[in-house]
């Protein structure tokens, strides 16, 4: 059973507005270096060698310069596993990356202090599963997410995958909305007209006017990179091994998704998840310092 502990006097609180990614979110994560970034760097370096780092997992941007602002404010050497979501890869091949990434650097005979954000839930769930079938001890820290909070948040924002063809069309449409474009009549008859989606992509650039901000290479990287992301998530399911990891759940006060307030973490976790909650939103939790303090004190750091 879930063990749930709330900070003092502190509660989660029903939002009217659920949580939704939009695709303005991509368009602003968007850097022109996506494809050469390492996929892990060292953020801050400590002078004790002898302390154990921590490894932070960003969010759906899955870049370090997220999670500056957290790893600022740690009291360890951090590390920061990046997976650009303009690379759009698949959640194995992503996985196997991170994996390979992460054990260069993980202490030989000492705990492994992991700390994911929001999408960052899903390839951290399986890289920990990988690091315990090597008997490594894990402490993980999840700062608003689980998998399946996350899965729901795609399904509220974009639909589920019932009808893939139908779930690209829809995808597509909110790049339409995202450009201010009114009338959509013959964008849609486009779509409906075409079954593969590396062509229903380059048919709705070619005719979509130019984003005053964006090249239309650029949104091709986004919209592509963007949508296998969002398709990876829709089509992990619910196959995760439990783990054994102490685990902490760190989330905001503002309820904005229908789950208990643990998040569902029984589905992934053999032992009692910790939960506290920190005044604020999905997405500036992770750059706050109330944030950083209770990270601190559950690592133990």
């Amino acid at each position: 059973m879930t063990e749930t502990i709330t900070s003092k006097h502190q509660e989660s609180k029903q939002d009217s507005k659920q949580l939704k990614f939009e695709l303005i979110y991509c368009f602003k994560a968007f850097t022109s270096d996506y494809d050469t970034l390492q996929t892990i760097e060292v953020i801050k370096s400590d002078s004790n060698k002898y302390k154990s780092p921590v490894f932070l997992f960003p969010g759906f941007e899955g870049k370090l310069k997220f999670m500056e602002d957290l790893a600022r404010n740690l009291n360890r050497t951090v590390y920061c596993l990046q997976y650009p979501f303009e690379r759009g890869p698949t959640l194995n091949e992503l996985v196997d990356r991170l994996f390979t990434a992460i054990k260069k650097h993980i202490p030989a005979d000492e705990r492994i202090n992991i700390v994911a954000h929001s999408l960052g839930a899903l390839p951290v769930v399986k890289v920990v599963e990988r690091l315990e079938c090597e008997n490594k001890n894990v402490r993980l820290c999840l700062i608003d997410c689980t998998p399946t909070a996350i899965r729901e948040v795609v399904i509220t924002s974009f639909g589920d995958m019932t009808n893939e063809s139908q779930f690209e069309n829809d995808y597509l449409m909110k790049f339409l909305e995202f450009m201010k474009i009114r009338n959509t009549d013959e964008y849609r008859c486009y779509l409906n007209l075409d079954s593969n989606w590396e062509t229903k992509l380059t048919k709705i650039l070619e005719i979509a006017p130019e984003h005053p901000s964006f090249s239309k290479t650029d949104c091709r990287i986004i919209l592509n990179g963007f949508f296998h992301c969002l398709k990876g998530i829709l089509q992990c399911g619910d196959n995760f091994k439990k783990l054994n990891a102490e685990t902490t759940l760190i989330r905001s006060t503002i309820k904005v998704l229908p789950f208990p307030d643990d998040y569902e973490t029984t589905k992934y976790f053999k032992n009692p998840v910790k939960t506290l909650f920190v005044d604020g939103h999905h997405f500036n939790i992770v750059k706050l310092q109330t944030t950083a303090d209770l990270l601190n004190t559950e690592l133990g750091i």
